[in-house]
């Protein structure tokens, strides 16, 4: 950063702040001389009224120790762009943010631990695409947040830092951590007020250390989880409030840890699992708000777990299962709320007169595609056929 502008942002910190202990409104520092500069004008300020960024301009920050006085940010706390900032030391007399922390693309960055001593995060916390980043050590003091993101840390390991936090009122999202071994940190967490997601975390096997986890008010999302072979660890769910999304997990064989799941909000999908070979962890489930996708899970052979599946709002997709057979399993669903259906490219699928099927299909104007199944199976006239069968069967 030139001189010239070095000199400008300092002239506006004193006039806005002459007399005062700390500048009105938001710190901006985009060099290291901003830094020194900042504590040589201000060394008792210890609150920010508004944001704090450090951003990394032409002359690199390296050195956050001349912040070491500040104690609360009452608005957001944004780190960014800083390709040589090695740690966040400085803000060890840090308690509280009013708004969000971010972290974002320091590229040297290996540890948060300069932030251990805040225990209060008004919003978000944001850690997001730091290349060298380790861990989420610093944030052991953090028990509540607003919404979590921890997003493409290629080197993350461990999440133990998480250990205290017990509720996140809105989204917590974990997705592109490569190295991450665990979810242990996550042992005390009991609610998510909207969508808890997992998403491309190749090394983690289990999540075991969800057990505490009692509310999902939105989407609940393992997708792209390669080496997950067990969903145990939820079965303190009884609801999730929106959608639950289980896909392309290449090692998942069963659902168990859902024996205890009664009703989802909007959406079951159940995608692209190769070894999953069934799903009767899901017994108790009676209600979907709204559809139900069924897709390239190869291995199942029967829909047995969603025998008492009761309500099904929205639309029925069943498609691309190689080896699932009959459509009798749904033997408690009710036709009336089903809005649609497609069952299509179900190669061995050859039993679909099943009772909820008939009846829907006998609607006037009935939304349905059914094709590329087993004979008997194989369009609308064919199931309708098979079901008029079956009806005059039961004649006395």
């Amino acid at each position: 950063m030139n001189t010239f502008l070095t000199t400008i942002i300092l002239i506006t910190f004193t006039f806005c702040s002459y007399g005062q202990q700390c500048p009105v409104g938001d710190l901006r520092l985009n060099s290291q001389e901003n830094v020194y500069n900042f504590a040589n004008l201000f060394p008792d300020c210890t609150t920010i009224s508004g944001d704090v960024i450090i951003q990394s301009e032409n002359d690199q920050i390296t050195d956050l120790t001349p912040l070491e006085n500040i104690k609360k940010i009452k608005g957001h706390l944004t780190i960014i762009n800083n390709d040589s900032l090695r740690s966040l030391i400085g803000f060890y007399r840090l308690d509280s943010i009013g708004g969000s922390l971010t972290v974002r693309e320091n590229n040297v960055l290996t540890s948060l631990n300069g932030i251990s001593k805040t225990r209060h995060i008004g919003h978000t916390i944001r850690i997001i695409k730091n290349d060298a980043l380790l861990s989420l050590d610093g944030l052991e003091n953090i028990t509540k947040i607003e919404k979590f993101v921890c997003d493409s840390n290629l080197r993350i390991e461990q999440i133990d830092a998480l250990q205290h936090l017990t509720s996140v009122r809105d989204t917590m999202r974990f997705r592109f951590l490569h190295s991450l071994v665990n979810l242990d940190g996550l042992s005390s967490l009991k609610s998510v007020g909207r969508n808890l997601n997992f998403n491309t975390l190749p090394l983690i096997e289990n999540i075991q250390s969800l057990h505490n986890l009692t509310e999902v008010g939105g989407g609940l999302q393992f997708k792209n989880l390669k080496r997950l072979k067990s969903l145990k660890g939820l079965s303190n769910l009884t609801h999730i409030g929106f959608r639950l999304n289980i896909k392309s997990n290449d090692e998942l064989d069963n659902l168990d840890g859902l024996q205890n799941l009664s009703s989802i909000g909007d959406k079951l999908i159940i995608s692209d699992n190769p070894r999953l070979t069934n799903i009767n962890a899901l017994k108790k489930l009676t209600t979907l708000g709204n559809g139900l996708l069924f897709e390239k899970n190869n291995l199942i052979n029967t829909l047995d777990g969603l025998s008492g599946l009761e309500t099904l709002n929205g639309p029925l997709v069943i498609k691309n299962n190689q080896n699932i057979i009959t459509l009798h399993s749904f033997s408690s669903l009710s036709y009336q709320e089903i809005t649609w259906s497609l069952i299509e490219n179900n190669s061995k699928l050859s039993i679909c007169d099943a009772p909820f099927l008939c009846n829907f299909l006998d609607q006037d104007n009935a939304m349905a595609q059914i094709s590329n199944n087993a004979p008997q199976c194989n369009s609308v006239e064919q199931i309708k056929a098979e079901c008029l069968m079956s009806a005059n069967k039961e004649l006395p």
